[in-house]
């Protein structure tokens, strides 16, 4: 079941959040604003040596991409001057190889003119680390594991930005994680069910041409069983 609206920037509710992540359906965590300072940068440096299936972030020149089973990549909006320093070597316009990476230098008015694509992790965050700013803006995390959640925690915490949760939850683990939220607005929603918070609204739709008497009590069972075992019946 998908499980929506937990925004949040209390600490104790992110931590709920976490907690709350399943590790064999997805989930996607998103933050919004904060400051990419010394501590959120360490921490983040440990995030992204945790176990998930992809990281994407954005500053506000520039933007870094995780996909741990393939690439890492690096899109910034500084001058070529800035990444020459960086790597401490010349580079030429187009694609320049590195030991462990491609640097590509765009020409002309585009959005990010450095690119680096990079299988090292390690090396992909020491560069954007080099050329952000410490605005940040937005980014999500998608799936990620249980060794991982400490760490993101903690890089929540030192950023200080505002969290948006869609989980993949069974019943009785989104009552109690609703039960935290008391009065936001969120959803529930199960193939064809929706329930609506605080108001309490269940409601849904049927597929034609399976619209029937019979089709109808079937999903008023359906409703019973899940109320039952959240135990709210």
């Amino acid at each position: 079941m998908s499980a929506r609206g937990f925004h949040t920037r209390d600490l104790s509710r992110v931590s709920r959040v976490v907690d709350a992540l399943p590790t064999k359906h997805e989930s996607t965590v998103s933050f919004e604003g904060g400051v990419l300072g010394p501590a959120a940068l360490s921490a983040l440096s440990a995030l992204t040596m945790t176990p998930f299936d992809y990281l994407d972030l954005r500053s506000s020149d520039a933007s870094l991409r995780v996909w741990p089973a393939r690439h890492a990549w690096v899109f910034s909006s500084r001058s070529h001057a800035d990444a020459e320093e960086v790597l401490g070597v010349s580079l030429a316009p187009g694609k320049n190889v590195l030991a462990d990476a491609e640097i590509t230098l765009e020409q002309g008015d585009v959005g990010y003119p450095i690119w680096m694509e990079t299988r090292s992790i390690p090396r992909a965050f020491s560069f954007f680390r080099a050329l952000t700013s410490d605005a940040f803006e937005r980014g999500c995390i998608m799936q990620p594991h249980a060794q991982a959640k400490a760490s993101l925690v903690a890089w929540i915490a030192a950023l200080q930005s505002k969290v948006n949760a869609v989980l993949d939850l069974e019943v009785d683990v989104a009552r109690a994680l609703t039960e935290a939220f008391p009065g936001e607005s969120l959803d529930w929603q199960s193939d064809g069910i929706l329930v609506e918070f605080p108001e309490g609204r269940i409601h849904g739709f049927l597929v034609t041409p399976n619209t029937g008497e019979r089709e109808q009590k079937r999903w008023l069972a359906r409703i019973d069983k899940a109320l039952r075992r959240a135990d709210l019946a």
